[in-house]
């Protein structure tokens, strides 16, 4: 399957598998206003710019003749990850996604408890609680300006659905396993809803992870809603081998009071892009969004960031890293949007890269735009090799070359890694990491 616009419509009119939500209305309505404008920005001078540097790299995957449906002979609703996907020391609520398919286990694509919490399969999710999902579904992209986004709308067959009702804080944590596991090329396109109402709590945690050597292209939209004074923790934790193109779009709509924070790990995969858009609609509201890329030979990484600050007195925090090894590129691009009458306004972003070698190669775009007159607003980039200074201190101690440029490497990403908000993830993310630094491919 080709990813033109016109292959596209072809694969829906012979779908042999039901499309998320099958006929209801509000998913073919979507759908039909994806398919109509499919292809209308393709030549906006933004888009264009947003994707300048992740196009080259993705051509390679746009190009190939991809088998869709996914393998559905591999799909099991009972599915176990094998592959050290475990947090010690940490009780978490397991959500899987293996080749598309959407369980909690034990034959079971939903999970209901007497709170009112729901999670699991959003395409079980449709069709048993179609209220909840019309309420919030697909209310932040239908009018995104994004062909890849319009994709994931018109072809989505499953994802994860996590509804938190009104006052209910969730103590552990959600983990998303997807796996992905096929004989030849795979093309996955998965939808989620994560709905937080007022005063409720939820951590969300996806372990993205590759278990055979074809090439893969992996799609994900997630749309967040946070209700007064909910709180929404959202980590995507990326690890993939080289031949598997990522790109996980994530929409988060707060209301006042609310926090939303979000931590991206990319450990490793072939070209990865994560869109992180974020709007602050009730006062008070708070952002904070993290993100930290170790790119090598071969591979790239993209990060692209939007908080838009559409009421006053709402407060946003970015920073995002990166190490980047010899053939390694990785891009920045970052948005911080003040809009009129958005006054008192925090927002602050930073973006920092590490070159490790000559042939490492970062681009960085940190971007303001003020229309209001009382705010306090930063930006800022850097972009350096090793302090030669500090490396040469610590030799004269004993270390040699490569434990010092690990520590040094290990130091420079720290502080990313300290911003997570329970502490059993950050030791499991510090060993993957160090692994990773060490120049080992290591799994979550």
């Amino acid at each position: 399957m080709k990813l033109s616009s016109e292959t596209l419509l072809h694969s829906l009119a012979r779908r042999d598998v039901p499309l998320l939500g099958g006929e209801s209305a509000v998913f073919s309505n979507a759908r039909s206003v994806a398919r109509d404008s499919l292809g209308r920005f393709a030549k906006e001078t933004n888009l264009r710019e947003s994707y300048r540097y992740f196009s080259p790299y993705a051509n390679r995957w746009m190009d190939m003749d991809w088998h869709s449906p996914i393998g559905r002979e591999l799909r099991d609703a009972d599915y176990r990850c094998g592959c050290g996907h475990d947090f010690p020391d940490l009780e978490v609520h397991k959500i899987y996604v293996h080749n598309g398919c959407c369980s909690v286990g034990e034959g079971n694509f939903l999970s209901v408890h007497p709170s009112g919490l729901i999670y699991g399969s959003f395409a079980e999710a449709s069709k048993r609680y179609p209220r909840i999902v019309e309420q919030w579904y697909s209310r932040q992209t239908i009018g995104a300006e994004d062909d890849f986004v319009r994709r994931n709308t018109l072809l989505a067959e499953d994802g994860v659905f996590v509804y938190i009702p009104r006052g209910v804080r969730v103590e552990h944590p959600f983990q998303i396993i997807l796996t992905l596991d096929a004989r030849e090329a795979q093309y996955l396109e998965l939808r989620n809803l994560f709905v937080v109402e007022e005063q409720g709590e939820a951590s969300v945690v996806f372990c993205d992870r590759t278990q055979s050597p074809v090439p893969y292209f992996t799609q994900q939209v997630s749309e967040c809603f946070l209700g007064a004074e909910a709180s929404l923790n959202f980590v995507l934790l990326q690890n993939q081998h080289d031949e598997a193109l990522q790109m996980h779009h994530v929409y988060a709509e707060q209301r006042e009071s609310s926090r939303f924070v979000s931590n991206a790990f990319t450990v490793r995969g072939g070209a990865v892009r994560n869109n992180i858009y974020v709007t602050l609609q009730g006062q008070n509201a708070r952002t904070t969004c993290n993100g930290l890329a170790l790119v090598d030979a071969g591979q790239y990484v993209d990060m692209h960031t939007n908080v838009r600050h559409a009421v006053e007195r709402c407060e946003s925090n970015q920073l995002y890293k990166t190490v980047v090894d010899e053939g390694g590129e990785s891009n920045f691009y970052g948005v911080i949007d003040v809009q009129r009458g958005a006054q008192k306004t925090e927002a602050y972003q930073r973006n920092a890269n590490l070159l490790v070698s000559p042939g490492a190669k970062v681009h960085t775009k940190p971007q303001l735009i003020i229309h209001a007159d009382d705010v306090k607003c930063s930006h800022g980039a850097t972009v350096g090799q090793f302090d030669e200074e500090s490396r040469f201190y610590m030799m004269q101690r004993g270390l040699d070359p490569e434990a010092v440029n690990h520590l040094l490497m290990q130091g420079f990403v720290e502080d990313v890694i300290g911003m997570l908000p329970v502490v059993p993830l950050q030791t499991l993310v510090r060993e993957v990491v160090g692994e990773r630094l060490r120049g080992k491919v290591s799994s979550c």
